[in-house]
């Protein structure tokens, strides 16, 4: 049988649309390997799973703390990490931030700590204690004020110690001067940014 230039050109046709074909469907098997890891399990054998991973992630955070106040590593040299979590409500001027807090204050960052709750060992806050140089709104108790922020201390991939911090949150250096605008928690002289 004699190929001519037409049934050669029809030939090759068939073959490209036969590959273009083949691939496709590889393609769409490859998209499609995903395993579903809880197929086959119960609501209850996946809520018991998931609660022994919650209960292993609240423990690692546990000890992360506990290691990093035993350590003695100050608070203020570690690197802080952002956390995208936002519980601060939004304000958009001086203005309506000077009218929400219970003090104004400008100040000095005397030291850091890291304060944990006891009933809840993965409750973490940041306390600074800032040292008043003038006072811009409300009534502070003595000549420093505590500021309250949420924080929490983690490790980065390289095993390192890290701070991470609500990135709506000022970041209070050791040894900064500030002016903080707060609101009272109830306690005398103790303020939240």
């Amino acid at each position: 049988m004699r190929m001519t230039r037409r049934s050669f050109g029809v030939l090759a046709l068939f073959v490209v649309v036969g590959a273009t074909a083949a691939f496709a469907v590889l393609a769409v098997r490859a998209q499609n390997t995903y395993v579903n890891p809880d197929a086959g399990l119960t609501d209850e054998e996946r809520d018991a799973k998931y609660d022994d991973l919650r209960a292993t992630s609240v423990a690692q955070s546990a000890r992360i703390i506990k290691d990093f106040v035993a350590s003695g590593v100050d608070i203020a040299t570690i690197r802080r990490v952002p956390s995208t979590v936002s519980t601060s409500a939004s304000i958009y001027n001086l203005g309506e931030a000077r009218d929400a807090a219970d003090a104004v204050v400008r100040g000095k960052v005397a030291a850091q700590r890291l304060e944990i709750d006891a009933s809840n060992p993965n409750a973490t806050k940041v306390v600074s204690v800032l040292t008043v140089g003038e006072l811009l709104k409300g009534r502070p108790a003595g000549a420093t004020v505590e500021i309250e922020q949420a924080g929490t201390i983690s490790l980065d991939p390289s095993g390192q110690f890290v701070l991470v911090i609500n990135e709506a949150d000022p970041v209070f250096g050791w040894g900064s001067e500030i002016v903080v605008f707060a609101k009272s928690d109830g306690n005398a002289g103790r303020f939240e940014s």
